[in-house]
């Protein structure tokens, strides 16, 4: 049952990485292995990270042109068949050209990179109107097959049904990843708060667009000795926001909202009159454990619901002996 392993698989509050690799929690007592704050697509100047409390916070200040800052760590693991990794997630507010992006790459292969879109939390065709409640993240991977036309990253996604007006990424949630191993079917799946996606490309018109999430033929990762880096980051879409005669005037995505540089509350109408802010985003624990592995943390489940850390409506079962 997957989502008695998931419960199984975030349990441990104040452990840090095991001995052994056999199950690896880093839930940011302290930054020793992190590497950052990294600096991509240019200035240095623009943002920064700490890890403090038991919290990893990134921080980005408003741009003009696409740029990462970024925090990662490498980890040694025991990548068995049916290991999951979670982290747990939220931003301080929504604001447009502010993208949170996660990244897990095995063995210098990317095994998924997932994130939240800042244009994905404001209504398409409305008048810079934000959503109330998030319903979708993108996607990728470069060991599935992809969708029909062999796309394998960015692939804009909704959430669970189970999820309807349930979630809002300025609280906290759980994404969680899993290397799914049944006989011979080997799929890359995705989760958010234990309720599955829906592997279906947005951006295509339906019914097209269904993700093919199996895992190639030659990913085939060592049971033992595997490099797992995790890496954190807000990307920010710099001035993208800021054409206001794209879409017949209704901008990126015809949202009907603009921004002459990113993070920022976006106009209806011009660019310049963006309200510019710095975008924050953090993150409390890393996970990752098989579930074959999963048993030897289950006394930690508990206490985690009841630091209110996990969602208590999926505690309906325990972890197998």
């Amino acid at each position: 049952m997957d989502y008695v392993v998931l419960l199984a698989a975030i349990g441990l509050a104040t452990c840090s990485v095991s001995a052994h690799g056999a199950a690896i929690i880093d839930d940011f007592n302290d930054r020793d292995g992190w590497r950052g704050p990294i600096y991509q697509y240019g200035d240095r100047a623009t943002g920064g990270a700490s890890i403090a409390s038991g919290i990893l916070t990134i921080t980005h200040a408003p741009k003009g042109r696409y740029h990462m800052v970024s925090m990662e760590r490498d980890f040694t693991v025991d990548f068995k068949p049916n290991t999951w990794i979670h982290c747990r997630f939220r931003m301080h507010e929504p604001l447009l050209g502010a993208d949170m992006y996660t990244t897990f790459t095995l063995d210098g292969k990317c095994l998924l990179q997932m994130g939240i879109n800042g244009e994905q939390q404001w209504r398409m065709f409305a008048n810079c109107v934000a959503k109330d409640w998030d319903d979708e993240l993108f996607f990728g991977s470069e060991v599935i097959r992809g969708e029909e036309s062999g796309k394998r990253t960015d692939i804009r996604v909704g959430l669970s049904a189970l999820l309807k007006a349930k979630v809002r990424y300025t609280d906290w949630h759980v994404f969680s990843v899993k290397y799914h191993v049944n006989g011979r079917e080997r799929t890359i799946r995705l989760f958010v708060d234990g309720c599955e996606i829906a592997y279906r490309d947005l951006d295509m018109p339906f019914p097209r667009g269904a993700v093919d999430n199996r895992a190639l033929d030659d990913f085939r990762p060592p049971p033992h000795g595997s490099k797992l880096t995790v890496s954190f980051g807000i990307m920010t879409d710099g001035d993208l926001y800021g054409d206001t005669s794209v879409n017949d005037g209704a901008g990126v995505r015809w949202l009907h909202a603009f921004a002459d540089n990113t993070p920022a509350i976006p106009s209806p109408t011009d660019p310049r009159a963006a309200v510019k802010k710095h975008s924050r985003m953090f993150w409390d624990y890393v996970i990752v454990v098989s579930e074959q592995d999963a048993p030897q943390i289950r006394p930690q489940i508990d206490r985690l619901v009841a630091e209110d850390r996990f969602p208590a409506s999926l505690c309906i079962a325990r972890p197998r002996e």
